[in-house]
């Protein structure tokens, strides 16, 4: 394998500039003594806990106050980005499929 000479991880391996290197070598070295200590993995399923069972909180409370969510499910791509025989083929294939299912 042939190492090209200004690759960056070639350069920061190699000390080639030695600023850069000490700093990743110190971030490696802290992270995998942080590692050790701290669980990121707790950190990381609470947040995403939180956001979750916030947005649903959210969902709900406006479901009930306005009868409808703030989260819309598009039916249909915008049309405002697509050229003309792109938004004509997305509106016939859902009129084939009301069609379908109205019969």
């Amino acid at each position: 394998m042939k190492v090209v000479a200004h690759d960056l991880v070639y350069d920061t391996v190699t000390w080639k500039f030695p600023r850069a290197s000490a700093i990743a070598l110190f971030l490696i070295v802290s992270s995998i003594l942080a590692s050790q200590f701290v669980n990121f993995s707790r950190f990381v399923f609470r947040i995403l806990w939180l956001s979750f069972a916030s947005t649903a909180t959210i969902e709900a409370i406006s479901k009930l106050v306005t009868g409808r969510g703030i989260v819309r499910y598009p039916l249909r791509k915008s049309f405002s980005n697509l050229k003309w025989f792109e938004a004509s083929s997305i509106l016939s294939s859902q009129q084939k499929y009301v069609r379908r299912s109205f019969q």
